[in-house]
């Protein structure tokens, strides 16, 4: 098995760009990884850059440039727009925060997940919740979370199990404010539920809480925000579709949720439905979660795995406890996105970008005109030859 792991070894390439309108490629220089945040849907991808500007790999379709010709792109940046502050995304639709406080939301639109009060795909940015400064924001599967300046908490898209903690099961296709506390830091959104915490280090879950999801020692469905921990400060939290990791601020690892593949990481597949401490390390500094697998990254630089890692490196055996990756000490961080996508970005302390899994968009950028998935960790190839987005 640890010879199947060593295999995500790879080599680099660069991976910082910057784009015209057009598309076309131009390549930025002497980048590090602060000048850089990652995010992943199954469609494409999104970098934010240092300078405000966000580019996307992909599918041009959620590019939010305009209605393409083509189902397959490459490159290209989000409008000419240089003052991006945040971006989200779930399966097929991004989101983004300004600098001046302003949110906007681009792709499919089936549920009501852009938040524009419509239900219409949308090919272009347009502006939601206008009346509200916005914070952060988060979105998975069909539905999207998000927390103003002023701290209050805001959702919309599918409810079909109670992930909006609206009290209802009814979608809704514009942001509605949940109750009137307005001491929100940080939610996350997961395909049938969310996990939120408050200032004062508290941790809330609501939604589906079968398998244990929610963390709250019930399986069952809970319509309204309940407090799940009273004391749950953390330096990183990753929220998978049916799991949830979380690093303290002590360095020590935390799980919980479904565990069919072993992606909780203590060594079983059984299902927590409460928060489980995770080995006796306490040098751990980030994790992310996608559906059924488990990434981390150590206070060295080490990169580790665990979970159904066959899905991504054809390895026949589920891997219960993180197993480090390589030899490698310079990984930063993760991609953050989607807890259902299936592919995902890797940064490392000179900015350089490796990914891996589904590339049926050319997600990874390998220039190929087929659907291939990669098992390996492979280089994110931007330049292969300048591309350029065709619209309608």
């Amino acid at each position: 098995m640890r010879k199947c792991i060593k295999r995500l070894v790879a080599l680099y390439i660069c991976f910082i760009t910057s784009f015209m309108l057009s598309g076309e490629v131009l390549a930025e220089t002497n980048v590090t990884a602060k000048d850089i945040k990652m995010v992943n849907s199954n469609y494409a991808g999104a970098f934010v850059h240092a300078n405000g500007m966000v580019t996307m790999a992909g599918s041009p379709e959620v590019f939010g440039l305009g209605k393409p010709k083509k189902s397959r792109g490459y490159t290209s940046n989000t409008g000419n727009s240089k003052d991006w502050a945040v971006i989200a995304a779930n399966d097929n639709s991004f989101y983004g925060i300004k600098k001046d406080g302003t949110m906007w939301s681009w792709g499919f639109n089936d549920v009501g997940q852009l938040g524009d009060g419509t239900t219409t795909t949308r090919y272009k940015p347009v502006q939601i919740g206008k009346d509200i400064k916005w914070k952060t924001v988060s979105s998975n599967y069909g539905h999207a979370v998000a927390i103003s300046k002023e701290g209050y908490l805001y959702t919309w898209g599918a409810n079909w199990s109670g992930q909006l903690g609206n009290g209802t099961t009814n979608n809704s296709t514009k942001p509605v404010k949940i109750g009137n506390d307005n001491d929100w830091a940080e939610v996350y959104a997961s395909s049938h539920h969310t996990i939120a915490f408050k200032k004062d280090g508290s941790m809330w879950a609501w939604g589906d809480g079968t398998v244990g999801r929610l963390g709250n020692g019930k399986d069952k469905v809970m319509l309204y925000p309940i407090k799940v921990a009273k004391n749950m400060e953390h330096k990183s939290v990753a929220v998978g579709s049916t799991h949830t990791l979380i690093v303290k601020k002590d360095g020590s690892l935390w799980a919980f949720g479904y565990n069919l593949y072993g992606q909780l990481g203590n060594g079983t597949k059984d299902n927590k439905n409460k928060p489980t401490r995770i080995g006796k390390s306490k040098d751990w500094v980030g994790v992310y979660a996608t559906e059924y697998m488990s990434f981390g990254i150590k206070k060295d630089g080490s990169l580790w795995a665990w979970g159904y890692l066959g899905y991504f490196l054809d390895i026949e055996d589920d891997v219960t406890k993180p197993t480090r990756v390589g030899k490698d000490n310079d990984w930063v961080s993760v991609s953050n996105g989607s807890g259902d996508a299936r592919f995902v970005y890797f940064l490392k302390k000179d900015g350089t970008v490796y990914g891996f899994g589904n590339n049926g968009n050319d997600q990874l950028l390998l220039g190929q005109e087929e659907t291939r998935h990669e098992t390996d960790l492979v280089k994110v190839n931007y330049n292969v030859k300048k591309r350029k987005v065709t619209l309608k």
